[in-house]
């Protein structure tokens, strides 16, 4: 019994329950919480949807990099990532928000990642992995559908990057085009 419960193991659950706590608290209600869909979400789900029927955004560009709908221009990556869950869960608010919620529960990972690299505390790791999951701010952001938490997710990734490449004495290539 007492092998089980070495310093590893505790460690690995309480970041195991920081995930799910963080999983919960994201995809709750999902759907439903707050009611319908602000403008942003809607041309989302509307470009994706119609990038998945016909290869072209509302606009009639195909493929498109840059989305202009209402002549708010913005990144066409979201509504490429909100594809697959369209498919899987229909045209509805659960699937258009889900992306985000899963990127918001990446950003928790890769922030832990960032602070153990920083500081190689475990424990402090830990904290600021819990006080993120339970962000207001990150919550909301990890719930709506706007590019906000995928550039919060990509701004730790890269950071993450630049680490490694600046600490690291061997020179990997990977990093550097990550990183860029």
């Amino acid at each position: 019994m007492l092998k089980i419960l070495n310093k590893k193991n505790i460690v690995n659950l309480i970041f195991v329950l920081i995930i799910l706590l963080a999983g919960f608290l994201r995809v709750y209600r999902l759907g439903e919480v707050p009611k319908g869909l602000q403008h942003d979400e809607a041309s989302f789900l509307i470009n994706s949807s119609s990038i998945l029927e016909t290869l072209k955004d509302e606009d009639g560009q195909f493929l498109p990099i840059q989305l202009n709908s209402l002549m708010d221009p913005k990144p066409a990556l979201y509504s490429y990532l909100q594809i697959p869950f369209l498919v899987i869960f229909g045209n509805n608010t659960f699937a258009s928000r889900l992306p985000s919620a899963l990127i918001g529960i990446v950003s928790i990972f890769l922030f832990y990642l960032l602070i153990k690299k920083l500081t190689k505390n475990n424990s402090l790791a830990l904290l600021g992995m819990i006080l993120l999951s339970v962000s207001p701010w990150h919550i909301v952001n990890s719930q709506a559908t706007e590019e906000v938490i995928l550039s919060f997710t990509f701004l730790l990734a890269n950071l993450i990057f630049f680490l490694k490449i600046t600490k690291d004495k061997k020179i990997n290539l990977i990093y550097y085009i990550l990183f860029f």
